[in-house]
């Protein structure tokens, strides 16, 4: 299978408020559910930067790639630009890898497990992968704000973004949740979802509609009933053991 060449447009939310309270988010996720580590921090499609700036003050090297360089801050990172899914770093490097609603944007299938190997192959033994990923079937898509976007074929999804005046064509493929574990164990990967957990986590320490915070308080059989739904699907993912 060919990997899909089509241009695809830059997504990055750049703004720093928001960015840190994502990091502050995915840190607490990691913390809970993986060893805690202070060593070799990468973060895969960097955008605003702020995220792996966060972590700066954690890590004792930060490196963050993008094919695009939107950064908004350059503090202490170490930043390489990229032109695909190839990562250049040797094997076995890093303790903890970020990739934070980025799988969706690599490309194709092919492309997307590329994209999960590389990350593998620069993982130390013991290290770390959060991965975030829009659900394939939320409701709104994210990127567009079309109902049931990510829910058709590829060809009527293209026409969709262009009958919209959206795009020339659908630049995102978000995964389903058995598509994101099929790809992930394929990929060597031991995962564990964590998508409730981080919703309580969320509530915690992102979300600013008072609303909201409460929703996230809510005991877990209630986030059960909309799990097939739920917009954002999340995991911490290890190497398996051999």
């Amino acid at each position: 299978m060919e990997k899909e060449t089509r241009e695809r447009k830059p997504h990055a939310i750049l703004d720093e408020d928001s960015r840190y309270k994502k990091a502050k988010k995915i840190h607490v996720i990691v913390e809970r559910f993986g060893p805690s580590k202070t060593g070799n921090f990468l973060e895969v499609g960097t955008g605003s930067g702020f995220i792996a700036a966060y972590f700066t003050k954690i890590f004792s090297k930060v490196n963050a790639i993008d094919v695009n360089d939107q950064r908004q801050t350059k503090e202490n990172i170490n930043f390489k630009l990229v032109s695909g899914t190839k990562l250049p770093f040797s094997d076995g490097y890093f303790d903890l890898a970020v990739s934070n609603h980025v799988i969706e944007h690599v490309g194709d299938y092919t492309s997307q497990l590329d994209h999960l190997s590389e990350i593998y192959r620069v993982l130390k033994k013991d290290g770390i992968l959060y991965l975030a990923v829009p659900n394939r079937w939320r409701i709104i898509e994210p990127h567009y704000r079309l109902p049931l976007l990510s829910w058709f074929p590829r060809f009527l999804s293209d026409l969709y973004v262009k009958l919209t005046g959206k795009g020339k064509f659908y630049d995102c493929l978000p995964l389903s949740r058995n598509g994101a574990f099929e790809i992930l164990q394929k990929s060597g990967y031991e995962v564990q979802e964590v998508t409730i957990d981080a919703i309580r986590i969320y509530g915690e320490v992102e979300a600013k509609n008072p609303i909201v915070k409460f929703i996230a308080t809510l005991p877990r059989f209630f986030f059960l009933l909309f799990n097939p739904w739920i917009a954002t699907l999340i995991f911490v993912c290890k190497k398996k053991s051999k």
